[in-house]
């Protein structure tokens, strides 16, 4: 008897509002939304496509003569040519994935892109960033001119004014971590530039290379470990494996070669 009233509510609701060319189905007799042919509405209900077993998306079959645009639900997920179970829609001459043919990225790649419109990245003037486990692991920032990549590279890189915090590279795990205000800085190699917060034009290659450099400027430390323990010290140019690794506060040295001042301490 319920079923019979409900039937009849919705009857009465199609009829009534039929003289409008629209359509709303619901059991309160709410007249449709007058921008729709046809309104569903419902609390606890939702609205389910015909499921369909499409065998292959080049057959219309089991639809005869289906109309361009008719959304089915595809139940067959070995249907050749198409993504599995999911909605499909004929196009005209085939079955299409409304999952294939969204404007998204797919996890498992992506096919027929075009590089002169097709990216990944912003359209505006933001920044594109990349995480690894929720951690920053790129930021490619057209605004202060900065390219981080690595996981945490340039974490804490953020300008106090408009004329610090510019024109950084950190390529490497934690190259360049502590940064903030510094600019105009080089680091390439994991931990290179670790503890660097406002020092600028340094430029530090290798593993911790320059690790400990906090405000020390300009300095090249090219090698692994090189200057790994300057902390203050200024225009200093270490090249070499381990050049200049313990020399913590000298200006105005130049280190050559494998180990080349190495155990330097203090200021020179």
């Amino acid at each position: 008897m319920k079923k019979l009233i409900i039937l009849i509510t919705v009857f009465i609701t199609i009829q009534t509002n039929q003289t409008k060319a629209q359509v709303a189905v619901n059991s309160t007799g709410s007249a449709p939304n007058t921008s729709a042919m046809l309104d569903i509405s419902s609390l606890n209900k939702g609205l389910l496509i015909p499921s369909l077993v499409l065998t292959n998306v080049t057959i219309a079959s089991p639809v005869s003569s289906p109309a361009t645009g008719l959304l089915i639900w595809n139940s067959n997920p070995g249907v050749t040519g198409g993504t599995g179970i999911g909605f499909y829609y004929w196009d005209g001459t085939a079955w299409q994935s409304v999952l294939t043919n969204t404007k998204g990225w797919k996890l498992t790649g992506n096919s027929g892109t075009n590089p002169a419109t097709h990216f990944i990245g912003t359209t505006d003037n933001q920044p594109l960033i990349l995480r690894t486990n929720n951690l920053l692991s790129g930021k490619v920032d057209d605004n202060l001119h900065n390219v981080f990549l690595g996981i945490k590279a340039g974490l804490n890189t953020f300008p106090s004014s408009a004329f610090d915090a510019l024109d950084n590279t950190f390529i490497g795990d934690s190259a360049g971590l502590s940064n903030t205000t510094g600019g105009y800085n080089c680091f390439f190699g994991k931990e290179s530039g670790f503890n660097n917060t406002s020092a600028i034009a340094n430029s530090f290659f290798g593993y911790q290379a320059g690790r400990a450099n906090t405000t020390g400027q300009p300095n090249s430390f090219f090698g692994y470990q090189s200057g790994q323990n300057n902390t203050t010290g200024s225009t200093n140019s270490f090249f070499g494996y381990f050049s200049g690794q313990f020399f913590s506060t000298g200006n105005d040295n130049s280190f050559f070669g494998a180990s080349a001042g190495r155990g330097g301490f203090g200021v020179a």
